[in-house]
């Protein structure tokens, strides 16, 4: 998967340098990631439908490997869709210098080491270390969460997890216009705020009595709305952070007289796959210490103690938002703007004319 997935994200940055351009290409893939989780989500009820007698279907150990294989095939045929309908574009990108050393495995860490020199990589690289944790633990805790929680049936599940997606599919195309208004690291500060603020506000008010019960009939209104709220939102963070990392390859290029797209994706999806193995990690831990109980008896919020349900919002809710208040201080670090970015690309054409002999 990292084979294809590096290259892929690093392709943006070298398809446009112009500061909107980029925007727009990251929103498309972001846009079509969401569009593939929308496929996912949308087929709960197909792979996890309920047993006759009741028992929740995503609770079914046998569920789940008919489920990862038709993913598995999902993400193989996109996978070559995207390669082949990007080979066009290689006479176009940027070359690689003529005297470029060979590969060693050294230079890995000493490009890596080079591009963390520069803070503003340093800033974005270190907040969405801390995101992706967070994603890591909200993830691994949402089925706990919607199951004994929240109790949702799995016809429920499947909306709220659709809505989700889909509010950050329409956020996305709102991307663009708010760099125009407000540029980059506002749009990435306000993007993941907005995510943390309301990861903890409907738990917050459940747990001081101003949220419907499990069994009221708006309850999965309100989840729904927070959820599509929520998502494009998110969108802001998401969509801006890609563009963001591509404007860093030129101020790095300048600085350093090095185009590092590969190293700054790598660096971005390895803090990913890292990070969001991490944050199960954190997750678990956290399970263990609130005493959540184990074993195929435990199907519904009828078989756990209230109190550890109540742990289980707080875990799930303030726990996994404090990881994003501290990536929103993170991104605050981040330096580059508009107008920066275009007297960058000033003095690289400038650079680049006066070497063309």
């Amino acid at each position: 998967m990292t084979l294809y997935h590096v290259p892929h994200i690093a392709l943006g940055a070298e398809m446009s340098d112009d500061y909107e351009e980029r925007t727009t290409i990251v929103g498309y893939r972001t846009a079509f990631g969401i569009i593939g989780s929308l496929l996912v989500y949308g087929s709960v009820t197909l792979f996890f439908p309920e047993t006759t007698d009741g028992v929740r279907g995503q609770m079914i150990n046998a569920n789940y490997p008919p489920f990862a294989l038709a993913c598995a095939l999902v993400m193989w045929v996109t996978i070559w869709l995207s390669a082949i309908g990007t080979h066009k574009e290689i006479p176009h990108l940027p070359q690689a210098p003529p005297n470029l050393e060979r590969f060693r495995f050294t230079s890995v860490f000493r490009e890596t080491a080079t591009a963390l020199r520069n803070s503003n990589f340093r800033a974005l690289f270190l907040a969405v270390l801390t995101s992706y944790v967070m994603n890591g633990v909200n993830v691994a805790l949402s089925l706990f969460m919607f199951t004994f929680f929240w109790e949702l049936t799995a016809s429920d599940l499947q909306i709220v997890l659709i809505i989700y997606p889909l509010g950050i599919l329409i956020g996305t195309p709102l991307t663009r216009y708010f760099h125009r208004r407000f540029d980059k690291k506002p749009a990435v500060v306000w993007g993941t705020a907005w995510w943390a603020s309301l990861q903890l506000l409907p738990v917050v008010l459940r747990l001081i009595g101003v949220f419907p019960d499990n069994d009221a009939p708006s309850l999965i209104y309100i989840l729904c709305g927070i959820a599509l709220v929520q998502g494009i939102g998110v969108a802001q963070g998401v969509v801006s952070f890609g563009s963001m990392v591509a404007d860093i390859v030129d101020e790095q290029e300048l600085n350093t007289g090095r185009r590092q797209e590969g190293i700054f994706f790598a660096a971005v999806s390895f803090a990913g796959k890292a990070t969001s193995g991490f944050g199960g990690l954190v997750a678990g831990v956290g399970l263990d210490v609130i005493s959540w109980p184990q074993g195929p008896q435990i199907l519904t919020a009828a078989d756990v103690e209230p109190d550890t349900i109540v742990n289980l919002g707080l875990l799930f809710g303030p726990g996994v938002a404090v990881f994003g208040f501290i990536a929103v201080w993170l991104y605050t670090r981040y330096r580059l703007d508009r107008q920066g970015h275009a007297k960058i690309l000033d003095e690289l054409r400038d650079r680049r004319a006066a070497a063309v002999p």
